[in-house]
């Protein structure tokens, strides 16, 4: 039977580290590339949620414009109904006011519209960009563990060598 020297138990130590640091950090760095993932599925459920939320309030919005526009017409056509039966329009001028405000508040909603396009649109490429940073750190976080960790299994090689080499007398044995 073949004798184990210190030197070959605390080199043979040293490689069973270096293994185990190696084996560690890959699986360390997989847990940052799914962290990775989950960064670009929770930036695309946020994108996803952002136009939901941009459509049904544009929705809201064109909803009010067409009810602006209803009650304009409907207010319109009881002022003529109104002027056509006391005989005079009163020269227009309520129509003009009436027109006037309806078209305002219409005005309005369309402005309000494009606001809020704009600011969803902010809001959209800000959800992105911050899904495309997260995935790139866990992606470095992973490169960079899995490189520790190749430097840590060099040292614990590194010094299962020397500890090799300074046990290593021809005398020493277990």
């Amino acid at each position: 039977m073949a004798e184990i020297t210190i030197a070959q138990a605390l080199a043979g130590s040293s490689i069973l580290q270096g293994f185990t640091a190696m084996r560690s950090s890959q699986a360390q760095a997989e847990q940052y590339r799914v962290q990775a993932q989950a960064a670009k599925i929770k930036s695309d459920f946020e994108a996803r949620q952002n136009d939901i939320a941009k459509k049904k309030e544009a929705l809201d919005i064109e909803k009010n414009q067409v009810q602006i526009l209803k009650d304009t017409k409907r207010q319109i056509a009881n002022n003529i109904a109104l002027g056509a039966a006391s005989g005079f329009l009163r020269d227009n001028v309520l129509n003009s006011q009436i027109l006037e405000e309806g078209i305002e508040e219409y005005l309005t909603g369309q402005a309000n519209l494009n606001l809020l396009e704009s600011s969803f649109s902010i809001m959209g490429e800000m959800i992105e960009r911050q899904g495309i940073d997260e995935a790139a750190q866990a992606q470095a976080a992973a490169v960079n563990t899995e490189n520790l960790g190749l430097v840590q299994a060099g040292g614990y090689l590194a010094q299962g060598y020397l500890n090799y080499r300074k046990y290593d007398t021809g005398t020493t044995k277990t």
